[in-house]
């Protein structure tokens, strides 16, 4: 059985492209002494057998950090019988749309406890001392869980999201989070833009105290401001996808998407990837007939079909 705990295991890390995820590369990166960091996210999936194929003979594992890809058995699969040696794969995932994925004994472990990077510098930080990551690590869990005890953790979010995945791993790849007069500065601007934004917003009302809106910037603070005007859900579209956001226990957002077909996350936070050429309006109504289901059935034994 592969140690994971070697750090002179050669590395091939799949992470999630958001706050958490990036944080939880840099925790990978700073365990082992040889890796390449490879961004995923949701609906990506067919790429990454076309990725392992690609930087063949360059690794020896692969980790998967804050993302367990729904196509994880085939992955496993190719992993033990494409190459000459079989290569063993590792998941660290928490969403709940992957509970049915979590298998330690093949190494798929889904623990909703924490976020991605805070499981991932659990499971290493038992072996070596990741300490000088740990602050940077709890703001990305604050965040991630949306717990939002730390008011630094929707900074950093938007700051990870403002400058790009590559910037932000290689500013806080050694866990120091003092910011710069520049950065001071940013957050600044970031405050005021904040307002503006949220002060200029469209939003078109949906049933059931649901609203839609196109939000390419500063998406969780939107989504906080209207959780408190009294929306109990959110789809928002952003980028190829629709985010979408619960405020309330009646919506549970991951079957929401099992109804819909598509996407996942948890029962507060999920996203719902666009097909190319789809009608994304015809997407909206499917998702909020989806909602009605769960607001009127519950959980699927509940559903009349």
């Amino acid at each position: 059985m592969t140690d994971f705990y070697n750090e002179d295991l050669k590395v091939l890390n799949f992470t999630h492209i958001d706050f958490d995820g990036v944080t939880a590369g840099i925790v990978i990166k700073n365990y082992f002494k040889n890796v390449i960091t490879e961004q995923i996210n949701y609906g990506q999936e067919p790429q990454i057998i076309d990725k392992l194929k690609k930087h063949q003979a360059k690794y020896e594992a692969v980790i998967f950090t804050d993302f367990c890809p729904n196509n994880i058995r085939e992955i496993q699969h190719f992993c033990k019988t494409y190459f000459p040696i079989e290569i063993p794969v590792l998941v660290l995932d928490h969403h709940e749309s992957a509970k049915e994925y979590d298998s330690p004994s093949t190494g798929v472990y889904i623990n909703q406890k924490y976020s991605g990077c805070m499981l991932a510098y659990k499971y290493f930080g038992i072996k070596k001392d990741l300490t000088h990551l740990k602050e940077l690590v709890t703001i990305a869990n604050d965040y991630d869980m949306f717990t939002l005890q730390d008011k630094r953790s929707m900074f950093y979010n938007a700051m990870s999201w403002e400058m790009g995945f590559k910037w932000f791993f290689a500013r806080f790849l050694h866990g120091n989070i003092t910011l710069y007069p520049e950065e001071k500065e940013w957050i600044q601007r970031y405050v005021k833009e904040v307002k503006e934004q949220y002060d200029e917003l469209p939003i078109s009302d949906l049933k059931h105290k649901g609203c839609f809106y196109e939000c390419d910037k500063y998406l969780a603070e939107m989504s906080v401001r209207l959780s408190k005007a009294g929306y109990d859900y959110q789809i928002i579209k952003h980028g190829n996808s629709l985010s979408l956001r619960s405020n309330t226990d009646k919506i549970d957002l991951v079957e929401v998407c099992r109804i819909v077909g598509k996407g996942g996350g948890h029962k507060r936070a999920a996203g719902v990837p666009i097909y190319y050429g789809e009608d994304i309006q015809k997407l909206v109504e499917k998702i909020c007939y989806a909602v009605e289901h769960t607001i009127n059935y519950g959980g699927a034994d509940g559903l009349p079909f």
